[in-house]
This record gives C-alpha cells, structure tokens and sequence, in this order.
C-alpha cells in the first residue's frame, strides 16, 4: 500500500453530538458548520525511511462528502482555523419550586430564594 500524506489510515465514529466550525475570517461570511461524523487517523508526515506520522483529525461531512480540516483547505483556500465543539442542544429551563414556611420570615426567605436563583442564571 502506497501511503502519502493526508491518506486517512482508518476511522472510528464520533458520537452524534460533534460539529467542526471553519472560520472565513470575513465578517460579513457565515462560519461553515459541518456535522463530525467520525475520528481519522490521517498521516501527517512521512521521514526519509518511511516511517508515518499520525495525527488524530475530525472528519465530517460537506457537500455529500466525507472530509477531513487538510482536505477541506486543498479544495477551498478561503477557510481559515477550526474548532471542533459539541453541538448546541437546547435543554428545558430549569424549574424551581419554592415551598415558603407559614412564619413571619417568610417573605425574607423568598426574596434570599429569589436572589440566588438569578444569580445562578436560573429562571
């Protein structure tokens, strides 16, 4: 097997989760957003004695196609850096209930209540 840099040894799945975002570096551009769909071991480098170097890179889909962040440079010189980051999951806010005692105090106990909820970012 004739092994070059860039060639994609094998591949294990990335959880459904993952998104790899390029950044156009135009501020008027969208970031390209694109699914990961698995971890490749692509080779990186190869020495004078053909040993490989590996590096574990993210690859996902664009355009109906499977891609990996060199590949994806080769075909368009207008990305520039990427990040890779879990996808953003809209969770349902979380619901507090206060029960207040019958006492005097008990307003006093609501506003405590009340203050360390908004200062915790709960609605």
């Amino acid at each position: 097997m004739n092994i070059a840099t860039g060639s994609i040894l094998n591949m294990a799945p990335a959880g459904h989760d993952w998104v790899i975002v390029f950044d156009y570096g135009h501020d008027d551009t969208e970031d390209l957003t694109c699914p990961v769909i698995g971890w490749a071991t692509v080779i990186s480098a190869i020495d004078s004695t053909g040993a490989a170097t590996t590096s574990i890179q993210p690859a996902f889909l664009h355009q109906d196609m499977v891609w990996t962040p060199v590949e994806l440079r080769e075909f368009d010189h207008e990305v520039g850096p990427w990040n890779v980051r879990a996808r953003e999951i809209d969770r349902p806010a979380l619901k507090v209930n206060v029960v207040e005692p019958a006492h005097s105090s008990a307003a006093t106990l609501g506003a405590e209540v009340e203050r360390g909820i908004r200062q915790h970012g709960h609605s």
